[in-house]
């Protein structure tokens, strides 16, 4: 990225065919040229451009602030549709040459449409240059011009994200974040616009709200995973024991769950008579339902001494959301490696914006991945060092886009070119199914790989200051639970139920040496 990039004030421009350039298209009837702004647009005018835009029908989110946008609207501010700016911009973040073509001739459209302009500059003034620059204020989806509109005007929103590369530079380098992390984040644009054009089958770009992101500087990529600022979102409480470290979840006050420990509205259906969890911390105790490394929450209630066991996390507190970014294998010590470079990068940078946990949801961390992939699969792996968590209605639509490209509704004529392709069809035609699934990490555990979490699933029942029911976990199996144990010389300290796969813990070992593949089903 040069300097000029960043500050040149030069308004050159490279000619593209039947392109007029924004002084000729934009001096028309529904502009003001000069040097002065633009009067407000107002509701009549917005209307207008909306309409001209063929996007009348989804415009609520873009009417926020609309008049002060257009209030600030210079022509000469339309230099960011310029050929050489584009390609300036393109050429930064290393996008590929194939892409140039199309992204300059959505620009053109763009330039040739007073309203298209119009609704250019109010994205290109919401995100960065409204309340002093880079900002994430995309919440609710942008709607993209039709085709009829113009063959490359489906990159729209594409156009006006990558006005915003020399800004995030600019910002990024305040905080004395290097170039080429700026320029690698980035670059993550190109992924969705070609995963967008192959799913529409026409130029598109789509993935507003996650573009924002990392055009608002709240998202990183370091190596292998992606990590933003963001706060724990779901109602539960992480305790970790004073003593020895152990970490334990529970869930929040009022949530339902299956009796598989799932919420009751996995898998796009309704549990009919779910169970509700309890939360409550008075006395010096702290009694909830917890929710086991592998992602299902228990029936059975438990009780934490307040003295023995401290909160750690809980709603709203800061974490970092981890991404796995899509295009290439994700190669377990290359992610470990992420982690490492995140808990260097984010002190330093953002000394002000502390965390206290690294968070991920998923389709890849689903743990019955460990049922039908080999143990050396780089997703058994990376799901491993993390304390999993159930997600509100979880679902496998996301498995299916990733592995597949979108929905399957016959197995048996599915694609199963590749091994993972193969594990999932099987997995599915046994009965099985597959869903999204949540994650937390600590970053004092990363040193030991969080491999605790998973090798002592129910070490939280072994000590005196966690009771179940108000009496020591230490009780009898039911007759419907096998052992799970190869300790055959003591009592199992983990059960399954043959009928539900409910997991059952008998506190009766201080060792949790069980099949590991037993979990999650």
């Amino acid at each position: 990225m040069s300097e000029k990039m960043m500050e040149s004030e030069d308004r050159g421009s490279v000619t593209v065919p039947g392109d007029k350039g924004c002084a000729e298209a934009n001096g028309r009837a529904d502009f003001r040229g000069g040097s002065r702004p633009a009067t407000s647009a107002g509701t009549a005018e917005a209307d207008r451009v909306f309409d001209a835009a063929g996007i009348a029908d989804g415009a609520g989110p873009l009417r926020e602030r609309w008049d002060e946008a257009q209030a600030a609207f210079f022509l000469d501010k339309l230099i960011f549709l310029e050929p050489r700016q584009l390609l300036e911009s393109c050429r930064a973040i290393g996008i590929g040459r194939d892409l140039e073509e199309p992204l300059l001739g959505a620009a053109a459209e763009i330039r040739r449409s007073p309203a298209l302009s119009r609704l250019a500059w109010y994205g290109r003034w919401r995100l960065f240059e409204a309340d002093g620059g880079p900002r994430r204020i995309v919440r609710k989806a942008w709607p993209v011009p039709p085709d009829s509109v113009g063959r490359f005007v489906g990159l729209f929103w594409a156009v006006v994200f990558l006005s915003g590369v020399p800004d995030v530079f600019r910002a990024n380098r305040a905080r004395g974040i290097p170039d080429a992390i700026t320029a690698d984040t980035l670059a993550d644009i190109e992924i969705w616009i070609r995963e967008n054009t192959r799913r529409d089958g026409r130029w598109s770009f789509t993935q507003l709200a996650w573009a924002n992101w990392y055009f608002a500087c709240e998202l990183y990529k370091l190596g292998r995973l992606q990590f933003n600022f963001d706060t724990f979102n779901l109602d539960m409480h992480a305790f970790r024991n004073r003593r020895d470290g152990r970490l334990l979840v529970l869930a929040g006050y009022g949530m339902l769950f299956r009796d598989d420990g799932q919420f009751h509205d996995a898998d796009r259906r309704e549990e009919d008579s779910p169970w509700m969890a309890s939360f409550t911390a008075d006395g010096g105790m702290v009694r909830g339902h917890p929710i086991l490394p592998t992602g299902a929450a228990v029936k059975e209630q438990v009780e934490l001494a307040a003295d023995e066991w401290e909160e750690v996390l809980r709603k709203d507190d800061p974490v970092l959301g981890t991404h796995i970014q899509a295009g290439r294998a994700m190669a377990f010590d290359e992610c470990m490696e992420s982690y490492a470079r995140a808990m260097e990068f984010f002190p330093r940078h953002f000394p002000e914006r502390p965390f206290k946990a690294f968070t991920c949801s998923s389709w890849l961390l689903d743990p019955r991945y460990r049922d039908i992939l080999p143990p050396s699969s780089n997703i058994v792996r990376f799901q491993q060092g993390k304390y999993l968590l159930p997600l509100p209605g979880a679902h496998d639509g996301e498995t299916f886009n990733r592995v597949f490209g979108g929905p399957v509704s016959d197995f048996d004529s599915a694609p199963r070119d590749t091994s993972l392709r193969r594990a999932i069809l099987d997995f599915y035609r046994s009965g099985g199914r597959l869903r999204d699934t949540g994650s937390v990490l600590f970053p004092e555990d990363i040193g030991r790989g969080g491999i605790a979490y998973w090798r002592r699933k129910d070490a939280w029942r072994q000590r005196a200051a966690v009771r179940c029911g108000g009496e020591p976990c230490a009780m009898r199996a039911p007759p419907d639970f096998e052992a799970l144990s190869r300790r055959a010389r003591q009592p199992a300290p983990l059960l399954r139920n043959r009928a539900t796969g409910q997991i059952w813990g008998t506190g009766q070992s201080r060792h949790s040496d069980v099949i590991p593949e037993a979990y999650g089903r």
